[in-house]
């Protein structure tokens, strides 16, 4: 790194808040993790998440991963069940992307019954027979990153036969 480089970033850097500063080391932490864990599961686990497949999370709700293409490209629906919540009991589609034992999904609360006007992303991996994810959700019109809600979900798959849900258009 040069010495315009090091000037640059530092001047940057100083004048980030501490908040954005704080985002900034707590995503890339959080990103570090989440790959250390994928990493150890490649190496424990020869198996990685496969296409038509449901997946229950500790609230019922039902992600169905239809297809994994070539590139890891995944598409499929999810069925919200948590109480208390919107959008319930109704098919929403899902796109993201698969990466042997990494994944990462997102669902727009939109369909031809109902609109949550928000939109849900999930990252995770894929460990002992389990998808564990953090998940966030941002409702239309936010202006401010306190606004976006968070948590996690651990899904575990389904054993009987998939029936994709049908997504209402």
């Amino acid at each position: 790194m040069n010495n315009t480089t090091l000037s640059t970033t530092l001047s940057t850097t100083r004048s980030a808040s501490p908040y954005t500063l704080f985002l900034a080391v707590f995503f890339s932490t959080l990103i570090s993790i989440l790959a250390s864990f994928s990493a150890i599961a490649a190496e424990d686990e020869t198996v990685s998440i496969s296409a038509n497949t449901q997946w229950i999370n500790e609230l019922g709700s039902v992600l169905t991963i239809a297809t994994i293409d070539s590139t890891g490209l995944l598409t499929g629906s999810y069925v919200n069940k948590a109480a208390g919540y919107p959008c319930k009991d109704t098919a929403y589609p899902v796109t993201g992307w698969v990466d042997g034992t990494a994944i990462t999904f997102n669902t727009l609360w939109i369909n031809s019954t109902e609109s949550c006007n928000s939109i849900t992303a999930w990252t995770g991996f894929y460990y002992n027979n389990q998808i564990s994810t953090l998940w966030q959700l941002v409702e239309d019109g936010a202006t401010a990153t306190s606004q976006i809600s968070s948590g996690n979900d651990a899904f575990t798959q389904k054993t009987s036969a998939v029936v994709a849900p049908k997504i209402q258009k």
